[in-house]
Parts: C-alpha cells; structure tokens; sequence
C-alpha cells in the first residue's frame, strides 16, 4: 500500500513538473480563423508574425489577430511560402506560384511552363542577391529581378528536374534535393553533383530535407528515413527511427527538432555527433564502424499520446526569436511549445 502510494506521489509530481514546464497551445478550426487543419507548411516574417499554408487557403496571425484567404489559389493546397526583401509573400502550390504584395494575391504565370501544370514544392530568397528560387517539379526556376530563368537536364546539370528540397548554406550556394538522383549545388554559374559516387547517399532515394545548422553543416533526410551530415567527410548517422521523417529545424540552442508521421523528436547532442556516426565517407572509401563502437541517437518524442500536441504527423517546424517551437500538423492545426527552461 506504501509502496503504491509512492509510485502514484512520483507520478502525479512528475507530470506535475512536467505540465508547468512545457506548454502547448493549439490553433485549429474549432478555435481560431484557421482555413483548415490540415497545415503543410508555416514561416515567420521578421516580427514572427506566422504566414500559414493549408490545404483550404492562407491565414496570417500576429499572435492576437488572423487574417485568412480563401478561394485565392484555384482550389490547390499550399505547399511553400517565403516573403522577399520588401516583405511581399511567394506562395507555392500543387498547381503554380502566387504573390501576395499586401494588397491583392495574382496567381505568376512562370515563362516556359505556361502551358504545363506543375507543383512549386519549395521557394528560397538568397540572402546575398534576394533572387529567388523556385523548385518546381518540371525544373529549378530563378527570379532575378524581372528576368526568369529555368533549369532543367536538357539546359544545365542539374540531375533531375522534380524538386524535393532546397536550402542556402552561409555562401549563398543553392543545395537542391532531388526525387531520385541525389544533390545538385549551383553557386550561380557552376553546378556539382552529390549522389552514390562521392558521398553515402541512398541510391534511387529522394533528397527530402536539407537543413544548415549554426556551424552551417548541412543535415540530409532522404525517403528511407536516413540521416546524413557533412562535417568534413558525409556521415551516415545512427538516427533509428521506423517513422517517416519530414522535417527538421534548430533552435537557438542548437537542439535539433525533428519532424515524422508519428511525433516531434528533440536531440541535443549535436555538438558531439562523430559518436553517432555509423559510417563516414573517407576519401572514395566508405568506413563502416562496429555496431558497438557508436552510440544510438537519444531522442525524446512528443505525440498525441504523451503530450497536448494535436496531432503526431508533424508537417513544419518554426521556430521564432524566443526559442518557441511551433508546429505545423497533417490534421490538427497548428501549435507552439513553450519550454520556460530553454531561456
């Protein structure tokens, strides 16, 4: 009876602590302005206001008030968001490119692929030139100023025209994940190629992620669930997971957030990673360790089950100036994590 009364005073302190700790707090339709559930994509401007991509629209919320588009994007959910150097917001969907000047959404009619039907499933601003880019499923399309430029296998080296995932790295170079072929990165006027040949990648897997830390090491995820980093030599990293990784994002201290089907991952040791490493790229050889002689990657995760999340399948992660995380979610809406020792 003691011994019972112990193990439920653990309990109840535990979680106790817990609640007081980390806090979540969840926007969907039942409660707020938002178009839909389903979110697939959320970036922040310059305030942290959140610009919102759904399957049913657009919303923007400053924290207090929302401001929502509907019936702007012919029907198509919204796959990408980015806002340029004056602030104005490029939307990408699964039928084309819009933009948002503050005023009015027009759909951009891009130049040799009027005639085609085509998703923009990702947009970057260089934050050195602001040109923007924009990966597509027919290519990799550039705005510079008024001047459009399209990239394909026919024009350029680019391994393969269906776009999966960009980033820029502290240069200003573009990293492009492809479907099935590996990386391409193009630096403006000269590209290179990351596949099976010179690094660990998965051969016929699709680059879905790239993600720069603070030390601006590029973080992979590819369709199988695998991890790789370029510290030096590409690294092959022991992050075991059997659920479907989207996405990744680091905070302001350097935890890596990591979003899959099933939960919201945080793994703090990404300082130390060489004693994750499961096998490593040296020269044109590939170094396997032993099973014994690296660590697993400890990862603690947040699902509908543990935690107030409203839904496990994570789509997006933000984080904004304060260190909170939010999230983005297949179908509970939106939601951010506040973590008062993070401070």
């Amino acid at each position: 009876m003691k011994k019972s009364f112990l193990i439920l005073l653990f309990v109840f302190f535990f979680t106790n602590i817990f609640s007081q700790n980390h806090l979540w707090t969840c926007y969907n339709v039942s409660n707020s302005p938002i178009p839909s559930n389903c979110v697939n994509t959320m970036i922040l401007d310059k305030y942290d206001n959140k610009w919102i991509g759904t399957h049913d629209g657009l919303a923007f919320f400053d924290g207090k008030n929302w401001k929502v588009f509907k019936n702007c994007f012919e029907n198509d959910p919204i796959k990408s968001l980015a806002l340029d150097e004056k602030n104005h917001l490029w939307i990408g969907t699964e039928g084309g490119l819009f933009f948002y000047d503050g005023n009015k959404i027009n759909k951009i009619e891009i130049p040799l692929l009027k005639s085609l039907r085509y998703w923009v499933t990702r947009i970057i601003i260089n934050p050195i030139n602001n040109k923007i880019w924009f990966g597509t499923s027919r290519g990799l399309v550039c705005l510079d100023g008024m001047n459009w430029q399209l990239y394909t296998t026919q024009n350029s080296q680019i391994i393969d025209n269906r776009v999966m995932a960009m980033a820029s790295d502290s240069k200003g170079n573009l990293w492009i994940g492809t479907f099935g072929y590996g990386i391409s990165i193009f630096d403006g006027k000269n590209w290179k190629t990351i596949n099976k040949n010179n690094s660990l990648l998965t051969e016929n897997a699709a680059v879905e992620g790239i993600f720069f830390d603070s030390d601006n090491r590029p973080w992979v995820i590819d369709s199988q669930n695998q991890t790789y980093i370029y510290d030096i030599n590409w690294k092959h990293l022991s992050l075991y997971t059997n659920q479907k990784i989207h996405t990744f994002a680091f905070d302001r201290l350097d935890n890596l957030w990591i979003g899959t089907f099933m939960g919201l991952g945080k793994f703090s040791d990404t300082k130390s990673i060489d004693k994750y490493v499961k096998v490593e790229m040296v020269g044109n050889q590939k170094k396997e360790y032993d099973y014994n002689s690296y660590e697993q990657m400890k990862v603690n995760y947040f699902t509908s089950r543990n935690s107030d999340i409203p839904d496990s399948d994570i789509q997006c992660i933000v984080i904004d100036k304060k260190n909170t995380i939010w999230i983005a979610t297949l179908s509970g809406g939106i939601a951010y994590y506040e973590n008062k020792n993070s401070r």
